[in-house]
């Protein structure tokens, strides 16, 4: 039934309830033509510029041995203590927290 009522709406006025009309696009005007045919050339300009100038892809390194299995690095020397340093560390008692 609903088909034949799209059907019959279409036959008598050319177009079937709840769906967008087809309409065509207008036609381009002169300048829109030659703004898209510049922009065509430009995108194939560009992308066979990038084609052209891609970088190399890089040579694979040679392997210098177990990978991982580096040598850790050796610690700092120790310092030796400075007495002077005795004077500025000041004990802190629990009179001097304020709460």
């Amino acid at each position: 039934m609903k088909s034949w009522i799209h059907d019959f709406h279409e036959k008598r006025f050319g177009y079937v309830l709840g769906e967008m009309p087809v309409t065509e696009p207008p036609p381009l005007t002169a300048e829109e033509e030659e703004a898209a045919r510049r922009r065509f050339e430009e995108e194939l300009y560009w992308e066979d510029y990038y084609e052209r100038n891609k970088d190399e892809p890089a040579p694979k390194r040679k392997p210098t041995g177990a990978p991982g299995l580096a040598a850790p690095p050796s610690p700092p020397p120790p310092r030796e203590w400075d007495p002077s340093l005795d004077e500025v560390f000041i004990e802190i008692t629990d009179n001097d927290v304020p709460f």
